[in-house]
């Protein structure tokens, strides 16, 4: 059985991260394309504060492994293949320049509160990029899709200390408004989760949730059940590809003001103690930054941050 520890310190970009060999201790599927990952820390002191995020490493060998696997089988379409493998070269360059082992690292948000010290989570999202028209697969993502089809309970992952500054910090604002796309919504449920096991009732959290159906949405039950017990916490649906206005208040994109004040009116969203959040894909984030700036909300630029590493690719 592999030792329990910390690895050593990696060079990946311009930062040294201290990595750590976890142990993975359970895996529970979220929607048909999403899993998550609860990593036992296993006596390891891990720190982090809600909303930031640990990164991922994936041995190269196993990833072209896996991509080979899948075009011999003739899963992976020839173009997308030979993508991933070009992808991959460079990902092995970057890892000898930086002189650390041949591993691709990926940034996820950790969905686990600090306030839950046995493990940390990471939830993932199986990610294919699609031709717009023909609707071919033309990319895979190379970790993403191998580990969750690779990733086995007892199994030990290298994963670094945590980084990031899209925090909540109690005191700091009286509306803490969310705003997530897919995936998007793991940090906002790291910030739920340490709300409700610190007690925190001086804020008002508003999230409004965007997925193409309900069989899309991350943490579903979860959401519902701390919307019965938080007081302090509303969450809005917003459907794009399924019809159900008895449980998404908004239809399709959220493409409009009109549309982003059907869930809050301007006044909280430009509330002088508002902090409004995106998560999301970068095409959503520029959506809703549009929208949060128009004339017709008028939200400031210092009360919007955002994330936006985001898929896991």
């Amino acid at each position: 059985m592999e030792l329990r520890q910390e690895v050593g310190q990696y060079l990946i970009g311009n930062r040294l991260y201290k990595v750590y060999s976890l142990r993975l201790a359970q895996i529970v599927q979220e929607t048909p394309d999403t899993f998550t990952y609860r990593f036992a820390l296993d006596g390891i002191s891990y720190t982090h504060r809600p909303g930031q995020y640990a990164t991922l490493l994936l041995s190269s060998s196993l990833i072209r492994a896996y991509f080979e696997d899948g075009f011999t089988k003739g899963i992976i379409p020839k173009p997308a293949y030979q993508r991933a493998l070009e992808n991959l070269s460079r990902e092995v360059d970057k890892a000898l320049k930086e002189r650390r082992p041949a591993e691709v690292p990926r940034r996820f948000s950790i969905a686990s509160p600090p306030t839950r010290k046995e493990y940390i989570e990471l939830t993932i999202e199986r990610y294919i990029e699609r031709d717009k028209q023909t609707g071919q697969p033309i990319y895979y993502g190379l970790l993403s899709n191998t580990f969750i089809d690779n990733a086995s309970v007892g199994d030990y992952y290298h994963i670094t200390e945590a980084d990031g500054d899209f925090i909540f910090e109690e005191g700091t604002c009286a509306y803490l408004n969310l705003i997530a796309g897919g995936s998007g919504i793991v940090p906002f449920m790291c910030y739920l989760r340490y709300i409700f096991d610190k007690g925190i009732r001086d804020v008002q959290v508003n999230l409004l949730y965007s997925n193409k159906t309900k069989a899309h949405i991350i943490y579903r039950s979860e959401l519902e059940e701390l919307q019965r017990r938080l007081a302090n916490f509303r969450v809005t649906h917003a459907l794009t590809r399924e019809f159900d206005p008895s449980y998404a208040k908004i239809q399709g994109r959220v493409d409009s003001p009109q549309k982003l004040l059907l869930w809050l009116p301007r006044e909280i969203l430009t509330h002088e103690r508002a902090s409004n959040r995106i998560c999301g894909s970068a095409e959503f984030i520029q959506a809703m930054m549009r929208l949060l700036l128009s004339p017709e909300i008028g939200a400031k630029r210092t009360q919007i941050k955002i994330e936006s590493y985001y898929a896991g690719k």
